[in-house]
């Protein structure tokens, strides 16, 4: 670490502070501390392989809505807007606002989301939304999950995650050393049918997506893996050489082709556990694998794992056989 650094991609002054602030004890022993935008603005170093994990971030990254009419005719997007026309400049940052003449600080509660006009295709549902349909229907006709495209209401798509893994992508190949990437998060492969995004604070769901003003709350989406697999192999790649995607499949799955369960049993058979630490143990072994009908928080079935690789398909990661 010391030589070659550490690489942090946050886009956030605050956040970018705050880490520094974490990390300024190791300063001293040479550790240099680099800050992108961008995965794709982290060097790339063809000696090192790229291992990449990502727990609970891509659920985190934007998406787009689209919701159909009634009668089942024309889609629309949802889009956040004014609740009364303001005729001057508007921030949703007070402290900005407060410095530029004549401009407006809005407020959270001044917005609401609204349908865009029917009948009029939106740049997102041209470029994000009929692809997504045209993908859903071949899918379903090539036997996947069975789909009445005329039962489809609602539909999320996410620019930015499918963005990230072809960036990921073009790294793991670009790189002469290769690497891999392990995804896990909660999320499908097959469109629920429904809007999966939704608004937390402190644990709880919220009503609405604009209960609280902007960074108050999380906004949150589950994963659509099969829109990352679908990125990633209809893209163009140098020498038609594409990375390799294995997965999703559910968590329990996963940790068990790991081992976990004979990981849990030698540690219970220890001497020095406590009954206490015996009795966590088992409740987080049960937590990560169960689903949640078998148990309350079970997380076992609704997150999935998706690895992303540089070598053939015929050679998948374990957890993925």
């Amino acid at each position: 670490l010391g030589e070659g650094g550490v690489h942090l991609v946050e886009i956030s002054p605050t956040f970018r502070k705050l880490q520094a602030d974490a990390l300024q004890s190791f300063s001293g022993d040479g550790l240099s501390l680099n800050w992108y935008n961008t995965l794709r603005d982290v060097p790339n170093d063809d000696d090192v392989p790229t291992i990449y994990i990502a727990h609970e971030f891509l659920d985190a990254l934007p998406v787009h809505m689209f919701a159909r009419s009634a009668d089942g005719g024309d889609w629309s997007e949802i889009l956040v807007d004014r609740k009364k026309p303001v005729q001057r400049a508007i921030s949703l940052d007070p402290a900005a606002a407060s410095g530029i003449a004549g401009q407006a600080a809005l407020s959270h509660t001044d917005l609401e989301l609204k349908l865009s006009p029917r009948g009029i295709e939106t740049p997102a549902m041209r470029l994000l939304l009929l692809p997504k349909l045209r993908a859903l229907k071949e899918r379903s006709e090539a036997g996947g999950a069975k789909l009445n495209m005329s039962d489809l209401k609602e539909v999320e798509v996410s620019a930015a995650v499918m963005e990230h893994a072809l960036d990921l992508g073009e790294r793991l190949m670009s790189n002469a050393a290769g690497g891999a990437a392990l995804c896990i998060d909660y999320g499908y492969e097959d469109t629920p049918g429904r809007f999966t995004c939704r608004a937390i604070h402190n644990h709880k769901l919220l009503g609405d997506l604009l209960e609280l003003p902007p960074g108050e709350a999380d906004i949150t989406a589950d994963v659509d893996f099969g829109a990352i697999r679908w990125a990633i192999e209809s893209a163009k790649w140098k020498d038609d050489r594409p990375p390799s995607v294995h997965g999703p499949v559910s968590q329990a799955k996963f940790l068990q082709s790991l081992g976990i369960q004979y990981r849990v049993q030698n540690l219970l058979k220890s001497k020095a556990i406590t009954s206490k630490q015996a009795e966590d143990l088992v409740l987080g072994y049960r937590r990560l694998v169960a689903s949640s009908s078998e148990h309350a928080e079970g997380m076992g079935e609704i997150y999935k794992a998706m690895a992303i690789t540089s070598l053939p398909k015929e050679l998948p990661p374990v957890g993925f056989g």
